[in-house]
């Protein structure tokens, strides 16, 4: 028994192999989530991984061979001639819990696929305070071609220019710190009429951005007007807060019209904004302060600050003629990290794009492995219970109560599978709770869907060798030596 045990598993070794070495071209054009390119990973085969692999197949053959093994060479001789070894109920129950170990890994791996899946669907939906879609950005290093502060802001308006005349942008405006990016710049400040507390001192997060930049997101304005091209060094010093910040700091006053202090910097306040996500989509609101470029004539304006293009439909198709308008301004700046909003909002959710397709395909085999290790067991019952099956349906049994015998005794595993499989779900589920987006790590309905679909999935497999069993004909039955 151990022999054959270690024959299969070594031909499925050899096989898996090979089947790996047909679809690794495929695995080399595959896209990981957040846009990684699957082909960084190796997967050469040389003989190390042929060594693995057959090691890996001799190992499972032994553990999985050496238990009914032993059993077998301990079986009681005249036990075995009455009733044949792995007959009895001690082996139906080891058998079972094979099939219900088998349903828990399933379980646990669907229900952190299912939770991934919500989040990801939450997430994707999720009210960022401005339209991702359809956004393209790119960033430009002004600094390598040796451009002063003057010299940079007079690219900044070349760009912009050259990239509204392509056909299809609606907008375009500049930022220094991209949404949905770790940047961050925070500074500390005085808010007028506001008395901090006993030790509180404001630090405020900062943007610099460029004219009609809350346009272009897609921003609402709550109160007051956003940045335009009036808003240069001949003009006084503005800026523009959020709500979070015209909550705290403005409580039952207008914010419009206020101060904001920055280092020497005093600003006017002319609009507040909606709270957006600024850094990570399950951030709180924070105080936010915005910038304009066209006043900051300092050496802040040079940096590597990001161009935000809103055009009218598939920002993707659009990236190309925007990369070479951004270009022909000056061919000296290096344009780089050509991208649409809704990749970099991909690429925040890297981690659960990519645990939804890890455990979704190891759950997909797990419960592939499930349905065929309780198909196998419920095959093998029948054949043992051939001649009873025979007896029962002599008797006048029908179909239908053969069939539910058959069904019940073997989905019990399954039933028992199930909780077991949800208590440890709930651990998982807990473990990965930062990254559920606008879910519960206890979320009832992808804990019942998850637990439904293993049920149904047992039932079925269950059914098939289930339904020979009504199909045997009693006189055949009763001569069968099973």
């Amino acid at each position: 028994m151990l022999t054959e045990a270690l024959v299969l598993a070594t031909a499925g070794g050899v096989a898996g192999i090979g089947f790996f070495v047909l679809i690794r071209g495929l695995l080399r054009r595959i896209t990981l989530p957040g846009g990684v390119d699957a082909s960084v990973v190796s997967l050469d085969a040389d003989a190390r991984f042929v060594v693995f692999g057959i090691a890996i197949t001799l190992i499972t053959g032994l553990l999985v061979g050496l238990v009914p093994a032993l059993k077998a060479s301990r079986a009681d001789a005249l036990s075995s001639l009455k009733g044949g070894v792995g007959r009895g109920p001690q082996q139906q129950r080891f058998r079972g819990a094979l099939v219900t170990a088998q349903v828990s890994v399933a379980l646990v791996l669907l229900i952190g696929t299912g939770l991934f899946a919500r989040a990801l669907s939450r997430a994707f939906a999720l009210d960022l305070g401005f339209r991702a879609d359809p956004l393209v950005t790119l960033s430009v290093a002004p600094g390598l071609a040796q451009l002063d502060s003057p010299r940079a802001l007079q690219y900044y308006a070349d760009v912009t220019s050259r990239v509204v005349a392509v056909p299809g942008v609606k907008g375009a405006t500049w930022t220094a710190n991209t949404p949905l990016s770790s940047d961050m710049d925070r500074e500390s400040a005085t808010v007028s009429g506001y008395t901090p507390p006993s030790g509180e001192r404001i630090m405020l997060e900062r943007n610099i951005v460029g004219p009609r930049y809350h346009e272009v997101f897609g921003i609402q304005l709550v109160a007051g007007r956003g940045f335009d091209d009036r808003d240069d060094n001949n003009a006084p010093l503005v800026t523009i807060i959020n709500e979070a910040a015209a909550n705290r700091y403005f409580a039952n006053r207008s914010a419009v019209g206020g101060y904001v202090t920055l280092g020497k910097r005093s600003m006017q306040i002319i609009g507040v904004s909606r709270d957006t996500k600024y850094h990570e989509l399950s951030e709180s609101p924070a105080p936010y302060v915005y910038l304009p470029l066209l006043q900051m004539g300092d050496k802040s304006a040079v940096g590597s600050p990001t161009l935000v293009v809103r055009v009218a439909d598939d920002a993707a198709r659009s990236t190309r003629a925007i990369a070479d308008a951004a270009r022909l301004a000056n061919p000296a700046v290096p344009v780089f990290d050509v991208s649409t909003m809704t990749q970099r909002l991909r690429a925040v959710l890297a981690p659960q794009l990519l645990g939804a397709w890890l455990l979704g395909a190891f759950g997909v085999l797990a419960l592939i492995v499930a349905a065929i290790g309780i198909y196998g067991v419920v095959a093998y019952a029948v054949s043992q219970r051939t001649r009873e099956i025979g007896i029962r349906m002599a008797l006048g049994a029908r179909a239908a109560s053969v069939l539910g015998l058959v069904v019940r005794g073997n989905v019990a595993f399954v039933a028992v599978g199930i909780p077991i499989g949800i208590a440890l779900g709930l651990m998982l589920a807990r473990a990965m709770a930062r990254f559920l987006y606008g879910i519960r790590p206890t979320d009832p309905l992808t804990f019942a869907a998850m637990s439904l679909t293993i049920l149904v999935v047992g039932v079925l497999a269950a059914l098939v060798p289930a339904r020979r069993a009504v199909r045997i004909d009693p006189l055949i039955a009763l001569r069968s030596d099973d």
